[in-house]
């Protein structure tokens, strides 16, 4: 979800809360003391919640969550809305301003509580991030995103292993600490709500907990046996294979690139020959490799207005002129990184707790057949061999084998998969429902990743409210916009 991360650093300060954290029970009294009132959301309370850091040892370290309570309006609601947001390492709590409008909240919250925390290391939760703090401009093209230097990499580790058990940041301690908030709320059951990263945290949830669950909505969809980042390489090929398909048939890009995937094939045998180089914006030269200049092309494909500029980007590439290239390289990654460049910054993905949990929960099940699946796509296996070496680095205890076997629920689902998902592929989701009898998979044909938000909210207001899966109103999902080439 991190194309909208910089619109809600824009739009939400978290309120201050008191130090001091609460545990085990909370009585209405105890609550009613850390009142606050959200934009959009009205009155609730926000407040820390301590859960050991490590919970085969409860008398170590404690972690100070950061959350905020939504009581339902009817005293009958049983349950409570919980947003699980995406990454793995954004915080739902600091980033719910980008969740439901003022209308959707007087609606929801008639019969429903909401529930926001930012899960351990992320946002206001005893966040492990990398402070970037560059002053060159090439280091924002140097690594895939979200990865950094070797050197910056065992830097951060050292630094964040003084305050922080790096083993104890992941899924599984993410599901543990909200069945704990939930408990000392006592609150029956959640409804959740999870997003790219956030669906994995959702499964697993569900796995442990599966009576503590009332529904479940997911969007972008990983899980347990997909072996982030590995099946992200077909789908981009999809992807980029679909803006080649939108500009042929829209007639002022077809006219002006007739020969785009000529383009195409030019400039990645181009860039895979000779690193791609150009001016940033201070007019510092720049050297961007390979591996990046992949990366940076995929992300692209995160929205229809990103991947809009890939045509022209292409043809003047292929043609001689990476300029174009690397000035939308160079914004993209300014854009991805800038967030969490403070040390004193909530909103983002924090770098630590997204290594943490990838290291543990996707990279080392990765297998040869993963790696095979990569040949012949612009991506390769450029972005595995990134990860595992940031992993051998990061160096954290990889979750036990159970972790990857597929989940099994009776819960019921909504699921929402973009067809042209460049990270999140739909037949990840697919795959997923075998094991899932009472689930419904939405198709939304928008490109992009979660970019489809006023669809996707508005099927799952009506169904978290109804939870009737086969009567929902789908046709928002079979109408996308269209890739805005530029004229």
């Amino acid at each position: 979800m991190w194309p909208t991360i910089l619109l809600m650093m824009a739009a939400f300060a978290p309120p201050h809360v008191p130090d001091t954290a609460l545990s085990g029970s909370i009585p209405p009294a105890t609550l009613a003391r850390y009142a606050c009132t959200i934009p959009d959301y009205g009155r609730g309370a926000c407040f820390r919640f301590a859960v050991p850091e490590n919970r085969r040892h409860p008398n170590g370290r404690n972690l100070a969550l950061y959350v905020a309570y939504f009581p339902a309006y009817e005293p009958a609601g049983a349950d409570a809305i919980t947003p699980l947001d995406g990454g793995p390492g954004e915080g739902s709590a600091t980033q719910m301003q980008g969740y439901f409008s003022a209308p959707d909240v007087r609606l929801l919250r008639k019969r429903h509580a909401m529930l926001f925390i930012d899960e351990r290391g992320t946002g206001l939760s005893a966040a492990i991030d990398c402070p970037t703090q560059w002053t060159q401009p090439q280091s924002y093209v140097d690594e895939p995103v979200p990865l950094l230097t070797d050197p910056e990499l065992r830097r951060c580790r050292a630094a964040l292993a003084k305050r922080a058990d790096l083993n104890e940041y992941n899924t599984t301690t993410d599901a543990e600490d909200i069945d704990a908030v939930r408990a000392a709320l006592g609150i029956e059951k959640l409804t959740l709500m999870g997003f790219s990263g956030g669906t994995l945290t959702a499964q697993v949830y569900v796995r442990r907990y599966p009576a503590r669950v009332r529904a479940i909505v997911m969007g972008g969809v990983t899980t347990p046996d997909y072996h982030h980042p590995a099946p992200s390489a077909r789908a981009r090929e999809i992807a980029i294979d679909e803006v080649f398909r939108q500009c042929s048939v829209d007639p002022a890009c077809g006219a002006r690139f007739p020969n785009l995937r000529s383009d195409f094939a030019a400039a990645v045998a181009s860039a895979r020959t000779h690193p791609v180089e150009g001016t940033a914006p201070s007019r510092a030269r720049v050297t961007i490799p390979y591996p990046v200049f992949a990366d940076r092309l995929a992300l692209m494909l995160y929205s229809p207005a990103g991947a809009a500029k890939i045509p022209s980007l292409l043809h003047a590439a292929a043609h001689g002129n990476w300029q174009p290239f690397v000035s939308a390289a160079f914004a993209i990654s300014k854009e991805f990184y800038t967030p969490t460049d403070r040390p004193d910054a909530a909103i983002g993905i924090s770098k630590g707790m997204y290594l943490s949990s990838v290291c543990s929960e996707g990279v080392p099940f990765i297998t040869a057949a993963d790696v095979a699946a990569t040949v012949g796509t612009f991506t390769e296996s450029t972005r595995i061999d990134a990860y595992r070496r940031a992993c051998a680095i990061w160096d954290v205890r990889p979750a036990p084998a159970a972790f990857a076997e597929p989940v099994v629920s009776s819960v019921p689902t909504l699921v929402i998969s973009n067809r042209f998902d460049p990270t999140c592929p739909w037949w990840v989701a697919h795959h997923m429902l075998r094991n899932w009898p009472h689930a419904r998979q939405v198709t939304d044909l928008t490109l992009g990743h979660l970019d489809d938000w006023d669809c996707i909210k508005k099927m799952s207001v009506r169904f978290i409210d109804a939870l009737d899966l086969w009567s929902l109103d789908t046709s928002c999902a079979q109408h996308p916009a269209k890739v805005p080439f530029a004229s």
